[in-house]
């Protein structure tokens, strides 16, 4: 995907808001396996108290649960509050994107579904266009078990990665960037909607 179409993405879905009334009684977050084997439960709070390190400091949060049923991969996950959700689709496929701040300074996880059936290759190298496309990219081990391969990037003080993943016989991948001060407090949140992401048709984690 061109750098033109992630920003033409981006674009549609900044002026998304929040949803907004109250979320619903707070849970303390449940575990969640570190292997990622087997179904979770079904039932997920609306939100969830949890703990994140920011700066090296253990900081508690709220987070919201988001959920996408009509997407061609449908997931639930939690967001910290005042982030937004939203999806964007277009002939090149559908992305559920997760965002912080406002362009052109913004926090974004993106997770992309080509529109066809794709192949592994073919996904890789979507991924690694949707890398290069901001500069500086390069291929490193994946350090994300369910990632099978990944790029980061950096772009001036924009910073990022870009992980292929595979899910139920199909392929996708999920792009972070954020400018790289906002990365102190973007990075732990970006890693928690991953870790807390479950696939709604099986019920397994990311």
């Amino acid at each position: 995907m061109s750098r033109l179409v992630l920003i033409a993405l981006m674009t549609l879905v900044a002026c998304a808001e929040p949803p907004t009334g109250p979320p619903g009684p707070l849970a303390e977050a449940p575990a969640v396996p570190a292997d990622s084997v087997g179904a979770m439960p079904t039932g997920r709070p609306e939100a969830v108290r949890d703990t994140i390190q920011v700066e090296g400091m253990d900081q508690a949060v709220t987070l919201r649960l988001v959920s996408f049923p009509d997407v061609p991969l449908p997931f639930s996950t939690y967001v910290r509050e005042g982030w937004r959700s939203g999806t964007v689709a277009s002939g090149e496929g559908t992305a559920v994107r997760l965002t912080t701040g406002e362009p052109p300074r913004q926090g974004l996880v993106s997770l992309f579904v080509p529109a066809d059936a794709a192949s592994e290759a073919e996904v890789a190298e979507l991924a690694q266009a949707s890398a290069e496309s901001y500069g500086g990219a390069r291929e490193r081990d994946a350090a994300e078990t369910w990632a099978r391969r990944s790029w980061t990037f950096q772009d001036g003080d924009t910073v990022g990665s870009v992980r292929l993943g595979e899910h139920a016989g199909t392929f996708f991948y999920v792009l972070e960037a954020y400018p790289i001060d906002m990365g102190d407090g973007f990075a732990p949140a970006a890693r928690v909607a991953l870790d807390r992401l479950w696939w709604l048709d099986d019920g397994t984690a990311l």
